[in-house]
């Protein structure tokens, strides 16, 4: 799993909430949020928590699942 940034805007706009709002929500300056919107920045544990409060999304929300080896097409090497 890795975090994906561009899942905070979708949380936002999911929420009907603007960046102010949710700035406010999760105790960020609105800058920093633009940024971490941006993926300028990624948050810590306890911003992504009030983050994810402030919009009504889990955690897991944020991140995506990575592709492993034979989802990409590529076949697995086994060392012996």
């Amino acid at each position: 799993m890795r975090y994906e940034h561009r899942r905070l805007r979708r949380a936002r706009l999911d929420a009907k909430l603007t960046a102010a709002e949710v700035a406010r929500r999760a105790g960020v300056q609105l800058g920093h949020w633009k940024g971490l919107e941006a993926g300028v920045y990624v948050p810590n544990a306890g911003t992504l928590a009030k983050i994810a409060s402030a919009t009504g999304k889990a955690i897991g929300f944020f991140y995506v699942k990575q592709p492993g080896p034979k989802q990409q097409g590529r076949q697995s090497v086994v060392a012996l």
